[in-house]
């Protein structure tokens, strides 16, 4: 049997992954911040990987036909658009500001084209799938998250301080609405994470070398 302190660790990753399965089931698809811009974007790097020729790479209308239909419009107190949709984000209500162009060079490429690589290796489905599929891939890097945190700062403060950082990240809103977003939040989350734990570690066994190479930027 684990000792105590693991134990409670296990029981914070549970409730954990209780947490994210409710966030994951009771937000209704797009409703998270910009992920119809993720998920354009990530479509978009799918058909270049994939060599396809489409008008609309990014699948923007199907992503609107599929908004109207869950309604996105009425969450933010405006009417659904009417037929004939927009076939762009830019033309959409809400959207006049954004000027969301999912070819666009200032997104962080890696993210997006890591994302578009693992949806190429399946047959094309619908874009409120694929939603589903990113949101997914960051709850599972929400749970690797925890287990950096508890590894890292039980190796730095030990393990009673870690059961107090990974309860707290457990338990912390913001933390599972960001871990259940199609969005980078989750991985950056995940890359913080690491940074902080190879820092503590170089600093504490002053061999700086192997920390270095893991968190240094490329």
């Amino acid at each position: 049997m684990l000792p105590v302190m693991p134990r409670l660790a296990v029981v914070a990753a549970a409730v954990l992954m209780c947490r994210l399965g409710v966030s994951l089931i009771l937000i209704p698809p797009w409703q998270m911040a910009d992920e119809q811009a993720h998920v354009a974007v990530t479509e978009f790097w799918r058909s270049r990987q994939l060599g396809m020729r489409s008008t609309d790479p990014g699948r923007q209308v199907e992503i609107i036909e599929s908004m109207v239909r869950y309604e996105w419009w009425p969450y933010y107190g405006m009417s659904n658009p009417v037929p004939p949709l927009p076939t762009h984000f830019i033309e959409a209500p809400a959207f006049a500001t954004i000027g969301i162009e999912p070819s666009s060079s200032s997104f962080t490429r890696f993210f997006y084209q890591t994302m578009a690589a693992g949806l190429s290796l399946v047959p094309r489905t619908t874009v409120t799938t694929d939603l589903y599929v990113m949101r997914a891939f960051s709850a599972v890097l929400a749970v690797l998250t925890l287990w950096v945190a508890w590894v890292g700062v039980t190796a730095a403060l030990g393990e009673s301080m870690a059961v107090r950082v990974v309860t707290l990240l457990a338990l912390q809103p913001q933390f599972v609405i960001a871990s259940t977003s199609a969005g980078p939040d989750a991985l950056v989350n995940l890359a913080g994470a690491v940074v902080w734990w190879q820092a503590a570690g170089g600093l504490r066994d002053r061999r700086v070398a192997v920390p270095l190479a893991i968190i240094w930027p490329r």
